[in-house]
């Protein structure tokens, strides 16, 4: 899995299950995020294999696995990513 990090956004992407372990065609992916000062966490689905999640709270460290679904049901999670959102320059102290 890869990321990028931008201000107050991280972008997650992976590759697709080898063949051998798909059990069918995959549908769709299901991915949590997870807020780790609050542990408010999102759920959702996507068919791209990237997903992109804005208006983070800065300097928060996040963490993200993603797994396929197929018409056998679910895989597993992929191995938990963690990463700290980054704090628009504008938020930044400046000192004196």
């Amino acid at each position: 899995m890869t990321t990028n990090v931008v201000p107050q956004s991280i972008s997650y992407s992976w590759e697709n299950p080898e063949c051998g372990k798909r059990n069918g065609e995959i549908v769709t992916y299901t991915f949590e995020i997870t807020n780790d000062r609050t542990n408010d966490n999102i759920n959702d689905k996507t068919t791209d294999s990237i997903v992109t999640i804005n208006n983070l709270t800065p300097y928060v460290t996040y963490t993200f696995k993603v797994a396929a679904l197929n018409t056998a049901g679910m895989g597993p999670f992929s191995e938990i990513v963690t990463r700290t959102a980054e704090g628009s320059k504008y938020l930044q102290y400046k000192g004196c």
